[in-house]
């Protein structure tokens, strides 16, 4: 007997437990990402394991002289490239035979992370059965979400740093606090007015429920801001600076500019009715709480809360009321965010999690399922739980798996990255006619440059025209570096492509030869007006098509033609 105590004293130890909660998340992740052959996205991911490989074997000199998107600001005015706190946490992921591998144990490790911070978050909150309490409440979270939580970017890190800013924001730890806001802008400094937001809303609720204005608190994230802000370049115009690039970046979004430039997809709205459907038991569960919430509080202003404290409904202390109303304005505020930008989905889901969980927990206290007689059907009860529990996390599991499976494989960019590092010279200039396709081939050809990448907004930056020259490339197929390109459309209106490639190919030569000073032109859109045109033009050549992926092909200036006819 004494030896079974000793058993089970020793598995009732809290950091074991995360401990073993860890591990089976990374063992049922690690089964999920490492049975398929692809990562789940060909974006930031390759970008940042293989920054972060460039950094770690030639330190600040890829960050100080960062060439590879060739026209930016930081490349041609010898400003710094971008770098994060989660750059630097990559880096012992990048030692990994092939760096592509780095990207999936990444994904399970963080994946995995964010999981443990949320039983971490109801250990905290008290409750009986914590772990199986995740387990349901991820199976029926948007499969979105946890997909999500895979990437290698640095948003990933945010949800992490939300959560715990969140729990100690509400338990008033000022120096945690403090440390936690500059790690934030070390991580991600374009969401820098964040812990400000999320202090701003524990503020009001603590004053309206404790009657007490926090000023601590505010003087703790305004000084961790201040310390995190001071670090970074160009302080302290750097507020101003990334308030007006933020506010660029959703013009575009909501097409406010005069010029279209696009953005990453996440960036974009999302519709609610969709998004509803796909995941409507959750989201019914998170309305009903919300609700609830509302309906309390009109019924308490008209009772002037006479009945209410009879009943004792939400019968709680204070300062937990100030944990659930800051979740519950959170929530509104993010599910409205989700329709403006597909990005807030990021933060919202584990606080929609948190909240509906511990909304659970305080209406259904006062519940007692004293099942006494018979002992058959609390039995009964119990393992019909046991099997919908273990249905549900089977069902997402496998669900989250095939849509692994359905990713793009890594390799679509090694031919073209791999040819390109072999017949060009160190440091060419490659036009691609997508900005996207920037993180494939840089990972797979650091040795030459690339006209653009990560986002189309850093060539619209560094020279509007040239930028514009690039989208009327290879949107319209004219070369014209004007808003207006009616005089050029009308050249090639109802012409096929022979005709439109002897009337106008050796204008596109010449201003991706000039402008761009480029020779080779990545094409990855299957047919598109600029593919078709260089194919059916004389002073192109078409080098190289995969022939496995073969939308992908490369082109090259016949130089020789073109200066003759020059």
């Amino acid at each position: 007997m004494l030896a079974v105590e000793k058993f089970r004293n020793y598995f009732n130890n809290k950091y074991l437990k995360y401990f073993l909660v860890f591990i089976f998340f990374i063992f049922l992740f690690s089964i999920l990402y490492f049975s398929v052959p692809s990562i789940i996205s060909l974006d930031d991911p390759l970008f940042h394991i293989k920054y972060a490989k460039l950094i770690r074997e030639k330190g600040l000199e890829v960050i100080n002289n960062f060439q590879w998107i060739y026209y930016s600001v930081q490349a041609r005015s010898g400003g710094r490239y971008y770098v994060s706190l989660f750059n630097f946490i990559l880096i012992p992921f990048t030692y990994f035979s092939e760096l592509w591998q780095g990207i999936k144990y990444w994904g399970v490790f963080s994946a995995s992370l964010i999981m443990l911070c949320l039983y971490w978050w109801f250990n905290k909150l008290k409750f009986k059965y914590p772990f199986l309490i995740l387990l349901f409440f991820w199976s029926l979270a948007p499969e979105l979400f946890t997909w999500r939580i895979f990437l290698a970017r640095p948003l990933v890190v945010m949800i992490f740093l939300v959560m715990l800013e969140i729990y100690f924001i509400w338990q008033k730890k000022y120096l945690a606090v403090i440390i936690l806001s500059i790690l934030h802008i070390f991580v991600h400094s374009y969401t820098f007015y964040l812990p400000g937001f999320l202090i701003g809303v524990f503020v009001v609720f603590d004053l309206l429920h404790q009657k007490k204005f926090d000023f601590k608190l505010i003087i703790s994230g305004g000084a961790g801001f201040i310390l995190g802000m001071m670090t970074m370049p160009a302080w302290p115009q750097n507020i101003i600076i990334w308030f007006k690039q933020l506010l660029a970046i959703y013009q575009s979004v909501w097409q406010k500019n005069e010029v279209f430039i696009p953005e990453g997809g996440e960036l974009y709205g999302r519709n609610l009715f969709d998004f509803f459907y796909t995941n409507y038991l959750f989201i019914a569960i998170l309305m009903f709480f919300i609700l609830l919430r509302v309906i309390f509080y009109i019924i308490k202003a008209r009772e002037k809360s006479t009945n209410l404290d009879r009943i004792k409904f939400f019968d709680v202390d204070n300062q937990l009321l100030v944990l659930i109303d800051s979740l519950f304005f959170l929530n509104i505020i993010f599910l409205i965010g989700y329709f403006f930008s597909g990005r807030v989905l990021d933060f919202w889901i584990p606080l929609a999690i948190i909240f509906i969980a511990l909304m659970f927990k305080i209406t259904f206290k006062q519940l007692r399922f004293a099942f006494k007689e018979p002992q058959v059907f609390r039995k009964t009860l119990i393992v019909f739980i046991v099997i919908i529990l273990l249905y549900l996390t089977a069902s997402r599991s496998l669900s989250l798996n095939r849509t692994m499976a359905n990713a793009a494989p890594v390799n679509i960019f090694q031919g073209a990255g791999e040819w390109l590092a072999n017949d060009t010279k160190d440091g060419e200039i490659i036009f691609i006619d997508n900005w996207s396709n920037f993180t494939g081939l840089f990972y797979f050809n650091d040795r030459d440059y690339y006209i653009m990448g990560m986002e189309p907004r850093f060539l619209y930056d560094y020279d509007r025209r040239l930028y514009l020259s690039w989208y009327n490339l290879t949107y319209l197929g004219v070369p014209c570096d004007q808003i207006d390109c009616q005089e050029w459309i009308d050249k090639i209106k109802d012409k096929d492509y022979k005709e439109i490639g002897k009337i106008i190919g050796q204008d596109i030569a010449l201003m991706i030869s000039n402008e761009f000073k480029s020779r080779q032109i990545v094409t990855s859109v299957y047919n598109s007006n600029l593919t078709l045109i260089m194919k059916n033009s004389e002073y192109f050549n078409e080098v190289y098509n995969d022939p496995k992926y073969q939308a992908i092909s490369i082109f090259e200036i016949n130089l020789d033609k073109l200066n003759k006819s020059s």
